[in-house]
């Protein structure tokens, strides 16, 4: 924050921290805050899987991007500085995640507007050229080859069709294609307000 020629009095680590560790930082001078994600060159909650953080430049310029796009009920954060594996972020404030939000009833209104948005995003012709090579290998890896196993592991009776289906469909995602692909989108990466 101090990027920003602002102190900072105290700091939080917010919710998730899966791969990346979000901090919200209040300004010494008390008006408001900033949150700031880092990518370390790891997963933050397993640090023995390499993770390139070059996914952070990625995210600024999708972040940019979508919000960008102009629709007055989906506010995407804006990004306020960005350098090399950390990302300076405007702080949307204590909001309900999707997850909770879900629970406590919902408004399916709200979930179509928010289906249609995304699916704007995908339909989009005019996105950035957004395609993490290095991101989708890891998740390929970590994400998609287990599945078999943990199915198994579960006593799935077709675990074996099924992880093949996950290892082809993480391997058609480490091609370059037309599509935008969410490598991370989570209830908690949304929040409704």
């Amino acid at each position: 924050a101090e990027r920003l020629g602002r102190r900072t009095s105290r700091a939080h680590r917010l919710c998730g921290v899966l791969l990346n560790p979000v901090l919200r930082f209040w300004f010494a001078d008390g008006a408001g805050s900033v949150v700031v994600k880092h990518a370390p060159p790891h997963v933050a909650s397993a640090p023995g899987i390499p993770l390139d953080p070059s996914r952070s430049g990625f995210e600024a310029e999708g972040l940019r991007w979508a919000g960008a796009r102009g629709d007055p009920r989906v506010v995407v954060p804006r990004v306020l500085d960005a350098v090399p594996g950390t990302l300076l972020l405007e702080d949307l404030g204590d909001l309900p995640d999707l997850g909770a939000w879900l629970a406590a009833g919902g408004d399916v209104a709200v979930l179509e507007r928010l289906g249609g948005w995304l699916g704007g995003l995908h339909a989009d012709a005019g996105a950035p050229d957004l395609w993490n090579r290095s991101v989708q290998q890891t998740r390929l890896v970590v994400q998609y080859e287990p599945v078999a196993e943990r199915l198994a592991g579960l006593g799935v009776p077709d675990a074996a069709i099924l992880g093949a289906r996950a290892v082809a469909l993480g391997e058609r995602l480490l091609a370059r294609g037309p599509e935008l692909v969410m490598g991370d989108l989570w209830p908690p990466s949304v929040l409704i307000g």
